[in-house]
């Protein structure tokens, strides 16, 4: 059971860290100012704080299945968000700014 859990979470900071790595690169191939970029990456790691809080309370309540699997359904929808936002007219740094708050949750 600690394995899974293990790598479950492996997982799930692997794909925030190549969101980290990558979404920076499309906003700045799509023209993005530079302090545009900054504030949707820094997104990601303010939105883990009251995350965190949330998440501490419902697992508690809940159980660390249920909260895993919210987190999978966050994660999800917000690899749609990046998934669409280049092709949503005007919504590039909307979306993009959704998807890390999603991802940061």
């Amino acid at each position: 059971m600690l394995i899974g859990h293990v790598v479950a979470s492996f997982l799930a900071q692997a794909g925030f860290h190549a969101f980290t790595s990558l979404l920076p690169l499309e906003l700045a191939r799509h023209g993005v100012p530079t302090w545009e970029i900054g504030f949707v990456m820094g997104l990601g790691g303010f939105t883990q704080i009251p995350a965190s809080l949330v998440a501490g309370s419902l697992f508690h309540r809940f159980g660390a299945l249920t909260v895993l699997g919210l987190g999978i359904v966050a994660y999800a929808v917000g690899a749609a968000c990046v998934a669409l936002a280049p092709s949503v007219p005007g919504g590039l740094v909307t979306l993009d700014a959704a998807a890390r708050a999603l991802q940061g949750v």
